[in-house]
């Protein structure tokens, strides 16, 4: 759940509202059901991940996918992205519906949610709703990496490793240093392992790895620090 992009935006809400959420993450969440139903639509797409992860009380998809379609009635972007895996999932008494899921997920990636735009990105390189396509895959992944997301960052630098040409490696390159500058731990955990290895045209330097490692392990520590005594 820590890299959950999701759980990462209920985390910021609540953090944002001055609740420090090792020792007072019920009390967060009560405060959240509370503005949820006084219409917030932040605060409605929050409590859809928490009922659907069962965080700091309890679990419950039903109450999920209720929150989850206030939120998107409301046009909250990362609603319609949510909403779009219950329909291909058939969550609670939700009907799969894939032409819908489909639909809904489109509309959030043009108008520029970012897990949106790497849900396509991901079915497209595995051609999970018809035929792969890299090239149209690489576009949707480049769009997301524009938008300083690290985590989208690293994964098109990964994926621009693996063409192999010199051109792919610059740019890929570029995009996995961006990561690492945010401090993202699996940008610094690949570029350690590059160093390590001399690969994708990095050159073997056991102190960089070293050093990148240690970033990554010191930082993905960090990002668990939330989640301790909940």
């Amino acid at each position: 759940v820590i890299g959950d992009r999701d759980f990462l935006f209920a985390r910021k809400y609540l953090e944002d509202a001055g609740f420090d959420l090792r020792n007072n993450g019920v009390e967060a969440r009560a405060w959240c059901l509370s503005k949820a139903e006084a219409g917030d639509a932040g605060a409605q797409f929050a409590m859809a991940k928490l009922y659907l992860v069962g965080l700091w009380g309890e679990a419950s998809r039903r109450e999920a996918l209720r929150w989850c379609q206030k939120a998107e009635a409301s046009d909250f972007l990362p609603a319609k992205r949510m909403l779009s895996s219950f329909y291909e999932e058939g969550i609670a008494d939700l009907e799969i519906d894939l032409e819908r899921a489909k639909f809904l997920r489109q509309e959030a990636a043009d108008r520029g949610d970012v897990g949106a735009m790497r849900s396509i990105a991901t079915d497209l390189l595995l051609g999970i709703h018809g035929q792969k396509d890299r090239v149209l895959a690489l576009h949707w992944l480049r769009l997301a990496a524009e938008t300083d997301d690290a985590d989208s960052q690293c994964f098109l630098a990964n994926e621009l490793f693996k063409n192999g040409d010199p051109e792919s490696n610059v740019e890929g390159m570029k995009w996995i240093m961006a990561a690492a500058e945010q401090n993202y731990p699996a940008a610094h955990f690949h570029i350690g392992h590059y160093y390590w290895q001399g690969s994708n045209k990095f050159p073997v330097d056991r102190l960089k790895a070293a050093y990148h490692l240690d970033l990554a392990a010191q930082f993905e520590e960090e990002s668990c620090v939330t989640l301790i005594g909940s």
